[in-house]
């Protein structure tokens, strides 16, 4: 498979598994708890010791549940931690509070993820010919702490868009989700076509069938396995192999 730059007018880049590696986003929730906690003592707030990993199992509870949901929509952390201050402490923080707190867990998280080899090269020559370059992922970080974290992977720079879930209330493979990047796409891309639209990604459900039902074409990053009825257009162990495949 090879497109030419008529073929291709848009990239959307799915974040975590495709462009960069995820494993310590795990392992920095507990900080992220933590500063959470310590924002709310320092606001005043009388939470007891056992608060921080009462938090942190509250939050992968959390985690895990957008992907079963049939509406997948976006999980809330101002919501969820508001809920948890009342229910277990029985505080109704201030909207002052809540947001010192949120900020404190979100730039904790800022430094977690690492851009897998390659990937910045590989966008940079892509947007020097002429790609327009998107990106739509899946999290609950605020799109603040997001371009942050972007910005310092150095790969903000070579996107035109960025667009989560956090600020969509609703996750791939939502069609929405779908709607919104083509929206964007067309805003950066003045009347390109979903079929002129690339999606890459890592997940079969939310980066191939789900951009295909919306008439963009696929490439998987990986080796996931795809169901019988999900077909992709082009296969690639990482993203730098798209070079390859495309005119530039």
């Amino acid at each position: 498979m090879r497109w030419t730059r008529s073929d291709i007018r848009v990239i959307v880049f799915d974040w975590g598994g495709t462009l960069c590696g995820v494993s310590r986003e795990h392992e920095v929730m507990s900080g992220c708890t933590e500063a959470t906690v310590s924002a709310a003592r320092r606001a005043g707030l009388a939470l007891g010791p056992e608060a921080a990993d009462q938090l942190l199992t509250l939050c992968r509870g959390y985690a895990s549940r957008p992907a079963a949901a049939p509406e997948y929509r976006e999980y809330d952390t101002r919501a969820v931690l508001a809920e948890w201050l009342r229910s277990a402490w029985g505080i109704h923080a201030l909207d002052g509070v809540l947001d010192d707190m949120l900020t404190a867990c979100w730039e904790q998280w800022i430094g977690c993820l690492d851009a897998y080899e390659g990937v910045p090269q590989a966008m940079e020559r892509l947007a020097r010919a002429g790609y327009v370059l998107g990106l739509m992922s899946n999290t609950a970080a605020p799109a603040w702490a997001c371009l942050k974290e972007l910005d310092r992977l150095g790969l903000n720079r070579h996107l035109r868009f960025a667009e989560f879930s956090s600020r969509l209330g609703r996750r791939k493979p939502h069609p929405s989700v779908y709607a919104a990047v083509m929206a964007h796409a067309r805003e950066q891309c003045p009347g390109v076509l979903p079929g002129q639209v690339l999606f890459v990604g890592d997940a079969p459900e939310m980066d191939i069938a789900g951009p295909a039902r919306a008439g963009m074409h696929t490439a998987l990053v990986g080796s996931a396995a795809l169901p019988a009825d999900v077909k992709s257009d082009l296969r690639m162990v990482a993203v730098p192999d798209l070079l390859n495949h495309l005119e530039l």
